[in-house]
């Protein structure tokens, strides 16, 4: 079906230093394509760019200092843009996401990783689908032209030293 790479370019954080538990937020830019594929000469995937609206908020507690676990939530835009021969699709899909992670390393001088899962659910599609001077809109809540579940791996370096 499809596939959708994000790369996470920049994230707003804000913590509380002072306990074990503490909570970070932040907002993401999203680049995203798709893996579609034609036999036809006349077809091409491009890069989709969203800055709006990306929203998280993780719950950490720290254990000790080199382990802690950590969850919460994420609203992201995903979508794609593809071009089949005069037509260009227009596809995308908020989610709402559940990650769960373990973090390794030293929090006191913020040298860590996180690995772990996230998994989401699509709960609005909107497509547009653009051929010469028509434009065709559809939008709907919780379609079923988007998976239900959505995987991700989450894996993460954290570092104060670049």
């Amino acid at each position: 079906m499809r596939i959708i790479f994000i790369f996470i370019l920049f994230s707003f954080i804000s913590r509380a230093y002072s306990q074990k538990y503490f909570k970070t937020s932040g907002g993401e830019l999203i680049f995203s394509s798709s893996d579609f594929r034609s036999s036809s000469a006349n077809s091409a995937s491009k890069i989709r760019f969203s800055a709006f609206f990306h929203y998280n908020s993780y719950f950490h507690y720290d254990i000790t200092n080199y382990f802690g676990v950590f969850s919460g939530y994420s609203i992201r835009n995903l979508g794609f843009i593809y071009t089949f021969r005069d037509t260009t699709f227009k596809k995308r899909a908020y989610t709402i996401g559940i990650p769960i992670a373990l973090k390794l390393g030293n929090f006191k001088d913020e040298t860590y990783g996180i690995l772990g899962g996230e998994f989401e659910i699509p709960f609005h599609y909107k497509q547009k689908i653009i051929e010469g001077k028509e434009k065709l809109k559809y939008s709907a809540w919780f379609d079923n032209r988007v998976n239900f579940f959505l995987p991700f791996m989450v894996l993460e370096r954290s570092s104060l030293n670049i």
